[in-house]
C-alpha cells in the first residue's frame, strides 16, 4: 500500500449520488495531466471516460499498471507507468483512445511493446477513479521492485451515468 496511501489528494469538484442503491463520490475529471510536453490531454470528460473505460479492461487489452521507485536510483523520481504488453505478434494496438496514442513511448524488453508515462494520470487513477495496489505485487521502496496497479473491480461506479456509454465504447475497443 505505498503508493496508494501517500498520494496527495487535489481539491476537485464533486458530486455526492446515489449509484446501485448506495452514495458515491463522482469526481468531475481532470483534462490534462503531466508536466512535460507532450501532456495527456483530453479533449472533453466522454473522451477521458473512454479512455477510462479502455483502461479498466487490462485484461482483454493486455495493459499492466505500476508505480516505479526510481528516485531512490538517483534517477529523476518515481514513475507511474502502463505497459501495453506484448500480444503475440509484436503489432501495435488497435485501436487505442487518442490521447493514450499521443503520449506512446517504446517499450523495454519483448514483454512490453510500448508505454505511457504520466505520473499525474496515475495517482489520479488511484486517487479519484478506484485502482489499487495489486496484492501480488506490492513493491518494496528499499529494493526497487515496482509496485503493481489493478483497475477496480466495479469501474463503473466511478462514472457518471451520461458517460456510461463513453466508458463502455473504450471498455469494448
Amino acid at each position: 500500500m505505498l503508493f496508494a496511501h501517500n498520494i496527495l489528494k487535489r481539491f476537485s469538484l464533486c458530486d455526492k449520488i446515489m449509484k446501485k442503491g448506495k452514495v458515491v463520490n463522482i469526481i468531475m475529471p481532470k483534462l490534462n495531466y503531466g508536466k512535460v510536453r507532450p501532456f495527456l490531454s483530453f479533449s472533453d470528460d466522454s473522451e477521458f471516460y473512454e479512455t477510462y473505460g479502455f483502461l479498466c479492461n487490462d485484461v482483454a487489452h493486455c495493459l499492466e499498471f505500476q508505480w516505479e521507485f526510481n528516485a531512490n536510483s538517483g534517477a529523476w523520481g518515481n514513475e507511474g507507468r502502463i505497459h501495453f504488453l506484448n500480444i503475440g505478434n509484436g503489432d501495435c494496438y488497435n485501436p487505442i483512445p487518442y490521447p493514450l496514442e499521443l503520449r506512446l513511448k517504446s517499450g523495454r524488453g519483448y514483454n512490453i511493446i510500448c508505454r505511457v508515462n504520466c505520473n499525474d494520470f496515475i495517482k489520479e487513477l488511484v486517487t479519484n477513479y478506484g485502482f489499487y495496489v495489486n496484492p501480488t505485487k506490492p513493491g518494496s521502496i528499499a529494493t526497487r521492485t515496482p509496485q503493481g496497479l489493478l483497475p477496480p473491480p466495479n469501474p463503473e461506479d466511478y462514472v457518471p451515468d451520461e458517460h456510461l456509454i463513453d466508458f463502455r465504447r473504450g471498455y469494448n475497443m
